[in-house]
């Protein structure tokens, strides 16, 4: 329940009256879109001469009948080009009864009633309609469905599609296509009036709403869509449009119809403020994988538009960076994005088949799982690492892999089309696991695996949940007891000292064979190695996927006799943590064998 300030009791939302039009409220928006343009000069767009391959011509007033264009034949000055507008919506389980095919693209062309369309697409042609524009961008209207040429081609666009558009229109709260904006049904105010005594003596009215002020870019049904995180980060305006009201959002506010405090704005959503802002690479690197965790959150409805539906962000972050994508991670830090993990789920899921041609090592592959960044970027401030891009061939540590080559190959169109080949080739340590790998049973609520191997004994330590209360309990199975191994499971790695964590991609077949690829080695008061769990592709040479992977940490200094002080002086220097922990810190890679190995 809230009380407005009065300078914002004018907007119809808040009108005596017990309904109100939406033709009433369409003054806020334009109020918003002003300001906008006037007073935000990050929201502003440098002219591009840019329109979408087609667009929905919605006629210069309401009654018109709508048409498909293509932007070649809509009269265009150069560096004024018309302004257009983008859908965001949600598709639902049942597919919109029109979209655009090899059949329907002369229906389209030629003409059809407002009525003919889905309810939100209807209300979206109103909408741009009663802003006075002409042009609104929906993708299943525009992009040929049964054509993979042009939906790869078109997909590949989006990110200039809805960085160019002059405003998104979000349908948050619905569902499908035929859920709507909510501007049909005349707005419910949910005003509650009692009189007040003014400063002045005289009696006055105050109003509040009984609103409960939803998080709508969490929890509502489009922001649980994969695709649509993409139209979120590069739309330059934004209109979610909700059972309750309209809420605002560009790059430099944040709005709420009833000038009420707008939902909590989420540092992934403005990418202008963030590439002016945050200019180190450890700073764009962590905003990548802040996407990459919200992403893989959500709903896809296709497991192979797992890149697809990322393609618009990856092109944007090329561009503001210079980095090369590959596959989902970056090849200027190939050997660090490795290092991604699956986080637990919260439901038991069964393994999902992989999208065709996504190789093992891109999280792209893993299907219905939260995919968390490598953990060493966590740490950032506090450790020092090393790795093996990092040095020349003759300079590189001993005991860390080395990027010897990489390769990718796309059928067609990249980031939209299937991966035809991708490899990345390394030299390093690699070992046999298997027979140090110890697994236990499923945990329970709030389960964290932890090995410790200063007992010379291997296990779990977990907490879950019995009769309300939380409990601490310790499991101890051998591997050859389980008829499954899970992701997350722990293993510990023949150091006596320190603890290990191994965390699986998915189940699999306790006969898998398992082996470590030692990556990098971080340091700050612990070192913690960093290993690549992969597993042999049968029948070829040296090809091996990827399955997991581990840490295992141990004290600094239990590498040297003497004062630690001493010690921590000592380590001051680029060069002497080097020599530690490329000479010192590897014990659990001791009995490894050198190979060169082909990550498929």
């Amino acid at each position: 329940m809230a009380i407005v300030l009065a300078k914002f009791v004018h907007r119809a939302i808040w009108s005596a009256e017990e309904f109100v039009s939406f033709k009433q409220r369409v003054p806020v928006i334009n109020e918003w879109m002003n300001e906008c343009l006037a007073e935000h000069p990050s929201c502003l767009l440098s002219k591009t001469d840019f329109l979408p391959t087609r667009l929905l011509d919605v006629g210069e007033g309401l009654g018109s009948k709508l048409r498909l264009v293509e932007s070649v034949d809509i009269p265009k000055i150069p560096g004024n080009y018309p302004e257009f507008m983008a859908l965001s919506h949600c598709w639902g389980k049942s597919r919109p009864f029109l979209v655009l095919s090899s059949s329907s693209i002369k229906i389209l062309s030629d003409g059809v009633e407002l009525d003919q369309l889905p309810r939100t697409f209807k209300d979206a042609a109103r909408i741009v309609q009663m802003l006075g524009r002409r042009y609104l961008w929906i993708d299943s209207l525009f992009i040929k469905q049964d054509s993979s040429v042009d939906w790869q081609k078109e997909a590949a666009q989006m990110d200039s599609i809805y960085r160019n558009a002059h405003l998104t229109l979000a349908a948050a709260s619905s569902t499908d296509g035929n859920g709507g904006c909510y501007i049909d049904d005349n707005l419910a105010t949910m005003i509650l009036k009692f009189p007040i005594r003014q400063p002045d003596g005289t009696m006055g009215e105050c109003k509040l709403r009984t609103n409960d002020r939803p998080e709508i870019f969490t929890s509502s049904p489009l922001h649980r869509r994969g695709w649509v995180l993409q139209e979120s980060i590069l739309s330059r305006r934004i209109v979610s449009f909700t059972e309750d009201q309209m809420v605002w959002q560009c790059r430099t506010k944040h709005y709420t119809e009833d000038a009420m405090p707008a939902p909590r704005r989420h540092r992934w959503e403005y990418p202008d403020n963030y590439t002016n802002n945050l200019v180190s690479d450890r700073d764009r690197r962590d905003m990548w994988w802040s996407w990459v965790e919200n992403y893989t959150k959500r709903i896809l409805s296709n497991p192979n538009d797992k890149l697809p539906a990322f393609a618009g962000i990856t092109k944007f972050f090329a561009q503001e960076t210079g980095y090369t994508p590959f596959a989902g991670l970056w090849k200027e830090h190939l050997l660090s994005d490795l290092l991604w993990w699956v986080a637990e789920p919260e439901d038991n899921l069964p393994a999902a088949n992989t999208p065709w041609g996504t190789p093992s090592w891109s999280w792209s592959a893993v299907l219905d799982r939260f995919i968390r960044r490598p953990q060493s970027m966590i740490y950032l401030d506090e450790h020092f690492s090393i790795e093996g891009s990092k040095y020349g061939t003759s300079e590189v540590p001993p005991k860390i892999a080395r990027l010897v080559s990489q390769e990718l190959i796309w059928t067609a169109e990249p980031l939209t089309s299937t991966i035809l080949r991708a490899r990345i080739t390394l030299r390093g340590p690699v070992r046999d696991l298997k027979n140090h790998l110890h697994l236990s049973p499923p945990a329970g609520w709030g389960a964290f695996k932890f090995v410790s191997s200063a007992s010379k004994v291997c296990g779990v330590k977990h907490h879950f949940k019995q009769d309300g209360l939380s409990h601490i309990g310790s499991d101890w199975q051998s591997l050859d007891t389980v008829k499954e191994m899970d992701h997350a499971q722990a293993c510990t790695l023949t150091d006596q000292q320190g603890h290990s964590q191994v965390r699986l991609d998915r189940k699999l077949d306790p006969k898998t064979p398992i082996y470590g690829l030692y990556m990098k080695i971080d340091s700050g008061k612990y070192v913690q190695e960093k290993i690549l769990i992969i597993t042999p592709v049968a029948n070829t040479r040296n090809e091996y996927r990827r399955i997991g992977v581990a840490d295992h940490e141990h004290e600094i200094t239990r590498f040297f006799d003497g004062d630690n002080d001493e010690l921590y002086k000592a380590l001051q220097t680029k060069d002497a943590k080097v020599n530690l922990l490329a000479h010192s810190a590897m014990p659990c890679s001791d009995g490894a064998e050198e190979r060169v190995i082909e990550l498929v």
